[in-house]
This record gives C-alpha cells, structure tokens and sequence, in this order.
C-alpha cells in the first residue's frame, strides 16, 4: 500500500529548483519567482526564517506549470545569512531551495558583461544576482579611492550551485591586481578585502 500510495503522488509533486533573485531584504518585500515542475497552486510556503508569504494566484488546471511567483516580506530585524524556502501543493513538498538573506540592496546582472570593455557598471555598496555561463568570464566595472577598502564575496556553492567560482580584480588598464580562489571559511566561493592602490575604475572578473 505504501509503494502504490507513493507511485500515485509522484506525478502531481512540485519540485524547486531555484529562485530569481536568489536575495531577500530584511524590512521589504521581495517579488520572487520560483523556478520549478508542477508549481501550479494553490501553494504554500515554509521557511527556515520568519517571513510573510503570499502567492500570486495561479491555474491550478494547469499541472505542469514551470514557475510561481510569490511576495516575501522580511522583518527588518531578519538576520543575514543563508535560508532555505520549500513549497507544496495539496499532495506533496519540493526539497529546499537556498536564498541569501542579505542587506545590501541587488540589482540583476546585465547579461552583456562577457568582455572587460562590456562591463557591467556597479555602484558600491551593492549584491548583483546573476547566473554564470560556465567557462565564460562575467565583469563588472567600479570606482574607488585610493586607499579605499572594498569586501567582495560570491556565494554560489552555499547556495547549493554546482559552481567554483574564481574572481580577479583589473586596474583600468586590464592588469590583474589581484586572484582569489577557494577560501578556508567559505570553500569554493571566494571572498577578500581589496584596498584600491589610487583612485580609479576597477573591473571585477568573475
């Protein structure tokens, strides 16, 4: 009886398996889409962290459904870090997804930015949420002053992306001041302090 009750509820089990943007706020709301199987609703929502959901209302008619979106509003004592967000229907749950809870503002990455001399222009502080094409390097151009201390880090493997990650950081002219890979705290994605040696545009190349 376990094995048929389990062979009639796989076909109608949702499955998540990212979200855009992969950020929250603490003290907003955030528009996130779910990306998924069977994401018709009506769903609800658990988290690892306390938050008010609310879906959009969806075709339940409609089974094979790709993506949901929902409202996710933080309090704006949320602590940052790494949370995790799972949904379900009326059968059954989807695994975890991991999203960043993060205080710093995001904006999406361009798309564009594949050349040194296409980089996306950046304004400090700031999060971009991007997806990485493989092999295929990803830049993103800012100013600093010279003796100018700026954190960087990528988070990509804490959130469960089959990503490894390498950055360096270009003076205007394209000379690398600096490479970071793996990192003894945060494993695969890199994370530093660069101080800018003058005042100037720097690239990052991710």
């Amino acid at each position: 009886l376990l094995v048929l009750g389990g062979a009639r509820l796989a076909p109608a089990q949702p499955g998540l398996s990212h979200l855009v943007p992969a950020a929250v706020e603490p003290g907003k709301t955030t528009t996130v889409t779910l990306h998924g199987t069977k994401l018709a609703g009506p769903l609800r929502a658990w988290t690892s962290f306390p938050a008010q959901i609310e879906f959009d209302s969806t075709d339940s008619k409609e089974k094979d459904r790709p993506t949901a979106t929902c409202r996710i509003t933080l309090a704006a004592a949320a602590p940052v870090g790494i949370g995790g967000l799972a949904v379900a229907n009326a059968v059954a749950g989807t695994d975890i997804a991991f999203l960043m809870i993060d205080d710093v503002a995001s904006i999406p990455e361009a798309g564009n930015n594949h050349a040194a001399s296409a980089a996306q222009p950046i304004t400090l502080p700031i999060a971009v949420d991007g997806q990485g094409d493989g092999p295929q390097a990803d830049y993103f151009r800012f100013a600093a002053k010279a003796g100018q201390r700026i954190s960087c880090e990528l988070v990509a493997a804490r959130l469960g992306w089959d990503f490894d990650g390498l950055i360096r950081v270009l003076d205007s002219g394209g000379k690398e001041i600096l490479l970071v890979d793996d990192d003894a705290g945060s494993g695969t994605d890199p994370r530093f302090i660069f101080t800018a040696p003058a005042d100037g545009n720097y690239v990052l190349e991710v």
